[in-house]
């Protein structure tokens, strides 16, 4: 199989191959890997017969990207993480987020999700330390559009906090602890915050781990946040770092 895409959650994995099939295999407690039942997948099994470009996983769930551009999501909706009400229980086949078909990427943390459509960025979920960048810790079930911009190219939700690049701009938002927002505090924020403005129109690509973050500037590589394990690359073991660091 000539595989063109691949993504993981907490216990399942997703795959789309260059024919535009998905396959998920792995822990389907909840549904995750969208094979219209549960039960585990010790091999990769077809998830129906539509064609995907892009998929995500996130903890019990996961979230794809059709050819015609539509999002669809299955798993836990814990927090309204299908993007599709609360109200609705968790589902083990994919069900269609909204009706736009102009999405781009999705990025799944623990809790929330994230997304981009025709270059406008919406989050949705647990609203935690402000995670969804709408200006509160309120919790939303379906897409909320972040701010009014419509130039972001990429999204990566974390653990707890979030980050996207518009216009090369880099902005980071949610949890704050140990500098995982790269702004020189270890505060919180509930809406977007610019990263290192001195290298704004230079950003690339951004990923929001844990407690970490690392992004791509003009191609050199800058990592900030919580380094007990070496992870921000400087070299050094222990402290957190609030402000990116090459």
């Amino acid at each position: 199989t000539n595989w063109v895409d691949v993504s993981t959650g907490l216990l399942h994995s997703c795959a789309v191959d260059a024919d535009g099939q998905a396959y998920c295999f792995g822990n389907n407690s909840f549904g995750e890997l969208g094979l219209g039942e549960q039960g585990d997948q010790l091999t990769p099994k077809a998830v129906g017969a539509e064609k995907w470009t892009h998929s995500n996983g996130w903890a019990r769930g996961n979230c794809s990207i059709q050819t015609n551009g539509s999002l669809w999501c299955q798993g836990s909706n814990r927090f309204g993480m299908l993007g599709t009400a609360a109200g609705n229980p968790a589902t083990d086949v994919p069900v269609q987020v909204g009706s736009a078909t102009d999405w781009q990427k999705t990025s799944n943390g623990a809790l929330h999700n994230c997304a981009i459509a025709g270059g406008r960025l919406y989050c949705w979920g647990y609203g935690g330390s402000g995670r969804l960048g709408q200006g509160s810790s309120a919790s939303v079930d379906t897409p909320n559009q972040v701010g009014t911009a419509s130039n972001w190219t990429d999204i990566s939700a974390g653990e707890a906090h979030s980050c996207g690049i518009a216009g090369g701009d880099l902005f980071c938002w949610g949890y704050g602890a140990n500098g995982r927002l790269g702004t020189g505090t270890t505060s919180s924020s509930t809406t977007p915050k610019t990263v290192l403005p001195s290298l704004s129109g230079s950003w690339q690509s951004v990923s929001a781990g844990y407690a970490h973050t690392c992004a791509v500037a003009g191609g050199s590589l800058y990592c900030w946040g919580l380094n007990n394990y070496g992870q921000v690359g400087n070299g050094q073991i222990g402290g957190n770092i609030t402000t990116p660091t090459a």
